[in-house]
């Protein structure tokens, strides 16, 4: 694997951490044409651990990604690597499985089409794919944003704290 590629899968998988521990508070987390993004991570997901160990952990149940489990997963330098994710924007929800080494989204639910005319119903849902992934730019410009300041330390800090709190 070629230095760029591998810096990308880790800067995915601490991305998806780093998601996870900012939807567990239910609040949005960025904002997308003046309106809240939020993330639920609600089934199946991967962990990994980094430097090429081999290391893999996986929890299903919707409410498992923010078990006690996990984050002691976490806390042992773990991170996320595949996740099932419920993105809410305008009452619109988006279900899928996010893979941080691609950035691919598989298993893609979209929100119900609005129109019943065929033809209109193939544009409709490449327009809500093409939305699916600007939610997923969105969240990430989040992320990197708060990831350049000099106040990221404080940030892993906080993190940390909420792995090892029950």
């Amino acid at each position: 694997m070629n230095v760029l590629l591998a810096g990308r899968t880790w800067l995915g998988r601490e991305f998806l951490t780093w998601l996870l521990w900012k939807s567990e508070s239910t609040e949005p987390i960025t904002l997308v044409d003046g309106r809240g993004v939020t993330v639920v991570f609600n089934g199946k997901l991967t962990l990994r651990a980094g430097s090429n160990e081999v290391v893999k952990a996986q929890v299903e149940g919707v409410t498992s990604p923010y078990s006690k489990l996990v984050k002691k997963a976490l806390s042992q330098h773990m991170l996320v690597h595949t996740a099932k994710l419920q993105v809410t924007h305008r009452e619109q929800i988006y279900d899928f499985v996010l893979d941080a080494d691609t950035f691919d989204i598989k298993s893609a639910k979209l929100p119900a089409l609005m129109t019943e005319f065929d033809d209109d119903k193939l544009t409709e849902r490449l327009e809500l794919a093409r939305r699916a992934a600007e939610l997923i730019d969105a969240l990430m410009r989040e992320f990197i944003d708060e990831r350049l300041v000099t106040t990221w330390t404080e940030t892993v800090d906080r993190m940390r704290e909420w792995m090892v709190t029950p």
